[in-house]
């Protein structure tokens, strides 16, 4: 059995050295990866991540390798080792975690249709969601993931605002809960949300809508304030979730 790879600390500013401020870095993945991409996204997986990708439509394992690939290259990278050999597990409820004490990282991630979100942060939790937008109607109403609260002020809204509010409710939600690591087992009804806002505070968590294309939403839940605030999180590009484009290392001189 090999050992645990040793884990560097990425080298900071020496008026930085000393604190902890949260600092998180989101990225943007294109997860349609063609035939030699997806082999090389494969090669960064362990035997029960790719497993995990296995169940499940040729579409969705595609995505599943693309997007844990992309999350190894990144924390390769702030974290200084090889991409295949990041100690990279995963919780209960699907959450991502490193299997050794890395002085505070976390790391979330997110995907709909071809368009992945991967967040690293240092000195906060993090959780992000994507959505494409669906259309609001009275029966997404009744689905029981809003409070009556929400649905009012959905109503309220001009019905051409109601479908990207709604989309974003959820993904405000869900980024809190992903946050939070408990999955469904704590109802996205009890996370609140102000529809029509981008971003607002839930359960002691902020959120902010992070830049995505148009037909999407999207948002980021942090335990704590961003630094430096942000009104709109806008995330890096990384086009090969197995290469080195992108420039993922200026996340070691950024986190």
């Amino acid at each position: 059995m090999s050992a645990l790879p040793v884990l560097r600390e990425p080298t900071r500013p020496a008026a930085a050295r000393g604190r902890r401020a949260a600092r998180v870095a989101v990225w943007q993945v294109d997860l349609d990866l063609d035939g030699p991409q997806l082999r090389r996204a494969e090669a960064l997986l362990t035997p029960d991540e790719r497993a995990r990708a296995d169940r499940g439509t040729a579409q969705v394992r595609r995505h599943r390798v693309a997007l844990r690939a992309a999350l190894r290259t990144l924390l390769g990278h702030v974290l200084g080792c090889a991409a295949a050999d990041v100690p990279l597990g995963t919780t209960g409820h699907g959450r991502p975690r490193l299997a050794v004490p890395t002085a505070g990282w976390d790391m979330n991630c997110t995907a709909s249709d071809d368009l992945g979100l991967v967040a690293v942060a240092r000195g906060v939790r993090v959780g992000i969601d994507v959505e494409r937008v669906t259309r609001w109607t009275e029966a997404t109403a009744e689905e029981g993931w809003l409070s009556a609260v929400e649905v009012s002020a959905l109503r309220r809204l001009h019905p051409a605002e109601q479908a990207a509010a709604a989309t974003r409710c959820w993904t405000q939600k869900e980024a809190v809960l992903k946050g939070l690591g408990t999955g469904l087992s704590l109802s996205p009804a009890r996370i609140p949300t102000s529809p029509g806002s981008r971003s607002g505070r839930a359960l002691g968590w902020d959120v902010t809508p992070v830049a995505v294309p148009p037909g999407f939403e999207a948002s980021l839940a942090t335990s704590s304030a961003l630094c430096p605030p942000a009104s709109t999180v806008v995330p890096r590009l990384l086009p090969d979730p197995a290469g080195s484009t992108g420039h993922p290392h200026d996340a070691a001189r950024s986190l």
